[in-house]
């Protein structure tokens, strides 16, 4: 039992059925029925899918927590709409409707149950909704935009028991259409899998940023041209990143002698990010400070300042851009969730070259993961223990082999359970050493090892990869639905995915019959890495499964055009199934797309 308290700042949604006393007096076996299956078909399902988590739970209670405000109000939207649309032919009497209550506020977590202060306001909340409704405190409101925020009606200051002073309400009631919802199930009745998922697909764009002049702080005229380069070089250097989309020099430079409020001048060169900087000099020293600003909010996602000497204006500038293009990736591709997770303590060489080798190991071409594998060890050379190197010189070296880029080798396989087996001597309460097991252990086909491990180390940590793996070797095993939910917990946590990360949700899709989503899926593959060819034959593959097979031949003739040698068993390699049925649909698919056997 894991007696652990810590304390917390988070957003708690409080539910309970309504008049269930009266329900439970007259027909108890039906009652407990009717609310098992609205649990096991809409309210659990919705809960993961809008990144909740079950906290407390005491028979016509739910407790939940969820990562963010706005994913506890769509659950509540979803889940009260769904009860509606399914009351519908039920007698009044009988109708199972919840009253729900959302608070913004610090609790006490015990192992899994949250207390405290927090979660009384959320119960007392939940106490004022009428039944099938919902009300949320100021504070709650607050963090609401655009039709979200236009459902609520103000119900003004309210006095509630055992708090000082009166909760500032809000209150929603659902009605035959909410913003942002529609009155149905939260699951697809074909398969189950949420039916929001081709929305979360077509979410999923790559960041998109923009590189505004640098300006001359020194009276030096020269030092324009410079500000210029400097500019220029970093708009061509962070164009060649697999996980940014760049705004052109002819749109960034409009801006060049002007001091343009950072979100006008987002919003009016359709990017989220804005990098800006500064160059002065005095005697032989250069300055130059350098900043990201998230182009809605205004905020910094990062800064820095660099100090060198002018002897070498272009190998200065040819360091920086390097340096800054790296930190863009970095700060801007992994995401809130990622940046939040930055060890604050990194040695700061090692972290330059374990960024250097993932700005490379997303590439998911031979030269890049022999450059990140190169980069990576340097990493371990400085810092032998460290989790994320260790990790890193691990996930390179069996990506490399499942995807064909290195030659298959017992020695290969012998340091990559090295690394797996050093992770998780040193850091035992990490998910990482076991996730790397799994992949390790699909890449020596032993599935059995694969999924035990990639089940331990999401349990140990739900993180982006740990999902991931874990998703990766439930398909193997044919368990696709559970593979869909894996993979959507993956986008939540970092939602600008490894292509990897869709190519995982498309094989899903493809074997449950839900080709359009599918082929979305791997259509993303291809828009997230244009380089990442060897899984593009599997857009054909889907095409043709979802009644489109002129358009998967043609796809694949495009291919094989540019490299004309790939096959059937290059795409199949990194993704082995245990039932061999699974395997023989998508080659029967890619084989009729005309990808040679």
């Amino acid at each position: 039992m894991n007696d652990k308290v810590e304390r917390r700042l988070t957003t708690i949604l409080a539910a309970d059925v309504a008049g269930y006393s009266n329900l439970i007096s007259a027909d108890e076996e039906g009652t407990l029925a009717t609310l098992a299956g609205h649990r096991s078909s809409l309210i659990d399902p919705a809960i993961a899918d809008h990144g909740g988590r079950l906290a407390n739970t005491a028979g016509d209670s739910l407790l939940i927590e969820f990562a963010s405000v706005v994913g506890a109000v769509r659950f509540a939207f979803a889940v009260q709409q769904g009860l509606r649309a399914r009351n519908i032919d039920v007698p009044e009497a009988r109708r199972i409707t919840f009253r729900m209550g959302i608070n913004v506020g610090d609790v006490v977590a015990s192992g899994n149950d949250l207390l405290g202060h927090g979660v009384n306001i959320a119960a007392r909340l939940e106490a004022l909704a009428a039944p099938g409704g919902l009300c949320i405190a100021a504070s709650t409101y607050q963090y609401l935009q655009g039709p979200l925020k236009a459902a609520f009606a103000d119900a003004g200051p309210v006095t509630v028991k055992n708090v000082a002073e009166p909760v500032h309400v809000w209150r929603w009631q659902p009605t035959e259409q909410t913003p942002e919802t529609k009155a149905e199930p939260a699951v697809s009745a074909v398969s189950g899998v949420p039916s929001s998922l081709r929305a979360i697909i077509d979410a999923i764009q790559m960041p998109k940023i923009a590189v505004l002049p640098f300006v001359n702080m020194s009276r030096n005229e020269d030092l324009e041209f410079f500000c210029d380069g400097l500019a220029e070089s970093l708009i061509t250097d962070m164009s060649r990143s697999c996980r940014l989309e760049v705004a052109a020099r002819n749109s960034s430079f409009q801006f060049k002698g002007r001091s343009p409020d950072a979100r006008g001048a987002a919003k009016q060169l359709g990017v989220r990010y804005l990098v800006e900087g500064s160059v002065q000099t005095m005697g032989g020293r250069m300055r130059v400070n350098a900043q990201i600003i998230d182009g809605r909010t205004g905020d910094h996602v990062w800064a820095d300042r660099y100090d060198r000497s002018t002897d070498d204006l272009f190998e200065v500038q040819d360091e920086l851009c390097e340096l800054l293009a790296i930190e863009a990736d970095a700060a801007v591709s992994g995401g809130d969730a990622a940046r939040a997770r930055s060890p604050s303590n990194e040695n700061p060489k090692v972290r330059d070259l374990i960024r250097r080798a993932a700005l490379n190991f997303y590439a998911y071409d031979r030269e890049a993961i022999t450059k990140s594998e190169t980069l990576v060890d340097q990493a371990l050379e400085l810092e032998p223990d460290s989790m994320v190197a260790l990790y890193m010189a691990g996930m390179v070296r069996i990506v490399g082999i499942l995807h064909l880029q290195y030659q298959i080798s017992e020695r290969r396989f012998q340091e990559i359970f090295e690394n797996s087996d050093r992770l998780v001597e040193l850091y035992p309460k990490s998910g990482m050493g076991s996730s790397l097991k799994a992949m390790t252990f699909l890449g020596t086909r032993e599935l059995e090892l694969a999924l035990f491990n990639a089940e331990h180390g999401v349990n140990l940590q739900s993180l982006p990869f740990t999902n991931h793996i874990y998703a990766r070797t439930l398909n193997a095993f044919g368990r696709f639905e559970e593979a869909i939910t894996a993979t959507q917990q993956t986008l939540r946590l970092q939602p600008i995915p490894l292509p990897a990360v869709m190519v995982s949700l498309g094989i899903a899709c493809l074997m449950l019959g839900r080709t359009s989503e599918a082929v979305a899926s791997f259509e993303k593959v291809r828009e997230l890495n244009p380089r990442q060819i060897l899984d593009h034959p599997l857009i054909g593959a889907a095409m043709v499964a979802d009644g489109r097979s002129d358009d998967g031949k043609a796809l694949i003739r495009d291919l094989l055009g540019v490299r004309p040698n790939l096959s059937i068993g290059d795409v199949m390699h990194p993704y082995p199934f245990k039932d061999p049925a699974h395997s023989d649909r998508i080659t029967a698919l890619l084989r009729e797309a005309g990808l040679p056997g």
